[in-house]
C-alpha cells in the first residue's frame, strides 16, 4: 500500500475509533444526568438556576443535538415517539459527535504532535476513580438530600452501583475497540518491518508510558 493509501486509511481508522468511543461519552452523559437530576430534587435552590443556564446555551447553539422530528404531541397533552425520527436523530448525534471527536483528534495531533502509546489496561483503570466519585455523589444525595426516597437503603446503594459498573463496561468496550483500532492504523501506516513510532493523540488514547504497550 502506497503513503496515500495508508494516509487515507489511517484517517478512516481514526473517524471510526471515535465513532466507538461515542457510546462511552453517552453513558457518562447519562449518568451524570440522573445524577443532576437527583441533585437537583435535593438541591433545588442552586439546582433550578443552572437548569435555566443550560437551557439558555442549548438554545443558542443549533448544532447541538435537538428532539424536533422524534417527538409529537398527542390529543391528551402528552408526547408521542416517533421511532423513525428518533432514530434519525440517534444517527444524527452520533455522527455529528463522532465527527467533532475526530477533528479534536486532529487538532491535538497538530498542536502537539504525536505522543507515546499507552497500555490498555491503563487507560481502563482511568474509568475507576470517575466512577467512585459519581458513586459517593449518589450516596451523598441519598444520605444528606432533603428528598424523601422511598424503599430501603439497599435498594439504592444496589442501583448506584450498577449504574456505575454498567458505565464502566461500557466504557471498557469503547476504550477496548478504540485501543484495537489504533494498532491497526499503526500497522498499515508503517512499512513492513518498520516501527511507526508514537502513536497520535487521539480521545479516550494517548499519554506517555514509557513506549511500552501491553
Amino acid at each position: 500500500m502506497g503513503a496515500l493509501g495508508r494516509a487515507v486509511a489511517g484517517l478512516a481508522i481514526g473517524y471510526l475509533r471515535s465513532t466507538q468511543l461515542v457510546p462511552m461519552l453517552v453513558a457518562w452523559a447519562f449518568l451524570l444526568l440522573a445524577l443532576g437530576l437527583m441533585s437537583l430534587v435535593n438541591f433545588q435552590d442552586t439546582g433550578f438556576t443552572l437548569v435555566e443556564q443550560w437551557v439558555v446555551i442549548w438554545d443558542r447553539y443549533r448544532w447541538l443535538p435537538r428532539l424536533e422530528g422524534a417527538v409529537t404531541p398527542t390529543e391528551s397533552g402528552g408526547l408521542a415517539l416517533d421511532d423513525e425520527g428518533f432514530r434519525r436523530v440517534v444517527v444524527s448525534g452520533w455522527a455529528r459527535l463522532s465527527f467533532l471527536l475526530f477533528l479534536l483528534s486532529l487538532a491535538g495531533q497538530a498542536l502537539f504532535g504525536a505522543r507515546l502509546r499507552m497500555p490498555l489496561r491503563r487507560k481502563l483503570l482511568w474509568v475507576l476513580p470517575p466512577a467512585a466519585l459519581v458513586w459517593l455523589a449518589f450516596a451523598g444525595n441519598y444520605l444528606f438530600g432533603s428528598a424523601p426516597f422511598h424503599g430501603g437503603a439497599w435498594t439504592w446503594f444496589i442501583g448506584f452501583t450498577l449504574a456505575c459498573v454498567l458505565v464502566m463496561a461500557v466504557s471498557a468496550y469503547s476504550l477496548t475497540v478504540a485501543h484495537i483500532l489504533g494498532r491497526v492504523r499503526e500497522a498499515l501506516r508503517a512499512p513492513a518491518g518498520e516501527d511507526d513510532g508514537p502513536e497520535p493523540l487521539v480521545p479516550g488514547g494517548s499519554m506517555p508510558s514509557g513506549g511500552a504497550v501491553s
